[in-house]
């Protein structure tokens, strides 16, 4: 999430300053769900089954079923809203999604930081 974010920054800057119809913008968007597409599956696949490890072994496979099997389609769920939610707004466009977004991306950022040492500290017990 922190290229991401950094892509995001980017681009509602661009759209701040040129408009968000400018091509960088377009660009920069396209690029950024490129990487997240990526990195989400290159990465996501092996610490998605570490983040899980630092849960009690009874749990684990629980967790993990549910978020696979109910965690996925309530995050897509939930994204739309947001989206829709957004659009509703009077005068409310493509960069309050983006700004949306970026939110979004920096608060993963930091839930991200506070897992890594829930699960360190998980590791020096075992």
């Amino acid at each position: 999430p922190i290229l991401v974010s950094f892509l995001l920054a980017a681009g509602v800057a661009v759209a701040a300053i040129a408009g968000p119809a400018h091509l960088t913008f377009f660009v920069l968007m396209a690029v950024a769900r490129v990487t997240d597409i990526t990195t989400t599956d290159a990465a996501g696949r092996t610490s998605i089954n570490a983040t899980f490890k630092a849960l009690p072994t009874r749990q684990r496979l629980a967790a993990q079923v549910g978020v696979e099997a109910a965690g996925v389609p309530i995050a897509l769920g939930l994204t739309a809203l947001l989206i829709l939610g957004i659009n509703a707004l009077p005068g409310a466009g493509v960069v309050h999604v983006a700004v949306a977004t970026l939110g979004l991306c920096l608060a993963w950022c930091g839930c991200q930081a506070e897992w890594g040492e829930a699960l360190a500290r998980v590791e020096r017990c075992n």
